[in-house]
């Protein structure tokens, strides 16, 4: 199968079927060429409990963490390439943060099953949780005219998220389960037209900015260019059932 070029919300890729053990090319080079925000690829499973493996690359080409708009597309580029979902309706897959879950719900809408978020922690001013990726919340007002460029670049290499860094989230809570998002993403070192594990990072800390109440929860967001979904669960203190829905887009081949 030959390189696509997908959208996620707004988040862009350039998607590889490597699952013959065919080399990658170069990933910087192949993200500044396609002008996407980093590089999927779909490889085999390595365990019988999968149906296929995803790895990601940012396009300084820095890797080993999860992308939830990355991973949609690679679910609905999965589907594209004749992979049947073991169960018959839901994929599992290996993402560098464990296994996931997903479902292409119709044509161009998939919802994705992420990691447990974790490490959850206040500062002062900013929320951090690791939803596969790690992420510093910021609530703010004015949201379509804030610099996320400059503060995203300052809070991104921040002395509280040393040596590894952080994506900062930049949220306007819209209403009761409704917040609009804009990111700042390490390894892009700019703002994405959408970011998956921030999206969901971002509504689990609206949710406890709120006061966190035991039940199932569901967010409306908006992002730059698209509008996703957040749902989850949250019982004595746990977030369980974090799922992640939104629609993707297939450009097509990417000819270079």
């Amino acid at each position: 199968m030959e390189p696509h070029l997908y959208s996620g919300a707004g988040n862009r890729f350039v998607i590889y079927d490597l699952r013959r053990g065919e080399t990658l090319p170069d990933v910087v080079a192949e993200c500044r060429a396609a002008g996407t925000d980093g590089a999927v690829v779909l490889r085999e499973a390595v365990s019988g409990s999968a149906d296929f493996r995803m790895e990601f690359f940012n396009p300084d080409g820095s890797t080993g963490m999860m992308c939830g708009n990355g991973g949609r597309c690679l679910v609905d580029f999965a589907a594209h390439c004749g992979i049947v979902p073991s169960n018959g309706r839901e994929y599992v897959f290996e993402g560098p943060d464990g296994l996931h879950r997903a479902e292409v719900q119709s044509r161009g809408i998939v919802r994705l099953g992420m990691t447990t978020p974790s490490g959850i922690r206040r500062g002062d001013g900013w929320w951090f949780v690791d939803t596969g990726a790690r992420h510093c919340i910021v609530f703010v007002r004015g949201l379509e005219s804030y610099d996320v460029g400059t503060e995203g670049r300052r809070l991104r290499h921040g002395d509280e998220f040393a040596p590894e860094g952080a994506n900062v989230d930049f949220v306007e809570v819209k209403g009761s389960g409704k917040i609009a998002v804009r990111t700042f993403e390490k390894g892009v070192e700019g703002e994405t037209g959408a970011c998956g594990t921030g999206i969901v990072a971002s509504a689990i800390a609206a949710f406890l900015e709120e006061g966190p109440a035991d039940g199932a929860r569901h967010y409306d967001v908006r992002a730059r260019e698209d509008e996703l979904s957040v749902d989850f669960v949250y019982d004595a203190g746990r977030f369980g059932d974090v799922f992640l829905t939104g629609p993707v887009e297939d450009s097509g081949i990417w000819k270079r």
